[in-house]
């Protein structure tokens, strides 16, 4: 979901996936539909996997301006034995990729959690075009 909606604590690996989500969604925009070929982006929300635990394993240090703040809160937010569960998504995704009369898309959002944190981000992106579009009129 870091590629939807960049998230604290996490700023170089959302970056990362915005730059995914991007290249991924232009170059479905450029392939010709005879050549058969499907771009598919996974926006996973949170699966029961040791991925999270990993990373407080690592116990990296954090910069002082930021102890106490919204980067800690976020990370006491996700917790290891919490989520979805990625058998049933590893399922899903192969039942996808193997149907052809499954629906063509670019983005799947693969997890309970994920759709209200999109249609949050979708919310807030209709709000900031609604502030824009007086003032953009104004520029032509």
């Amino acid at each position: 979901m870091s590629g939807i909606s960049g998230l604290p604590a996490m700023t170089y690996y959302s970056a990362s996936k915005f730059a995914v989500e991007g290249f991924s969604e232009a170059l479905s925009k450029e392939l010709k539909p005879e050549w058969n070929i499907k771009i598919g982006i996974i926006a996973f929300g949170n699966f029961k996997t040791n991925v999270v635990q990993a990373l407080i394993d690592l116990n990296l240090p954090s910069l002082p301006a930021y102890e106490g703040g919204v980067v800690t809160d976020m990370r006491s937010a996700f917790h290891p034995e919490g989520g979805n569960s990625p058998v049933a998504a590893a399922r899903e995704m192969y039942r996808i990729a193997n149907d052809p009369a499954s629906p063509s898309r670019v983005r799947l959002l693969l997890g309970a959690d994920t759709i209200g944190f999109a249609k949050g981000q979708i919310k807030q992106l209709q709000a900031d075009t609604d502030v824009s579009e007086p003032l953009a009129a104004t520029l032509v």
